[in-house]
């Protein structure tokens, strides 16, 4: 399931975080869950490794709008 988050870094920076306050905004968009392969797979092959690569990229390129 693609997940994107934003918006993390200014609610809590870094240095700050030995003293918590939620001062920001924390955006999640998810994207609907997908599946790899039709079915199950002996063995993964770089062909479908790439494949399953592609559709992640395009589905977080999806989530950014």
């Amino acid at each position: 399931m693609p997940v994107i988050s934003g918006d993390g870094y200014d609610l809590q920076p870094r240095w700050q975080m030995d003293r918590l306050y939620l001062s920001g905004r924390l955006t999640l968009r998810v994207d609907a869950p997908f599946t790899r392969s039709p079915g199950p797979q002996q063995s993964t092959d770089s062909r479908l490794l790439e494949a399953t690569n592609e559709r992640l990229w395009q589905a977080m390129a999806g989530l950014l709008g």
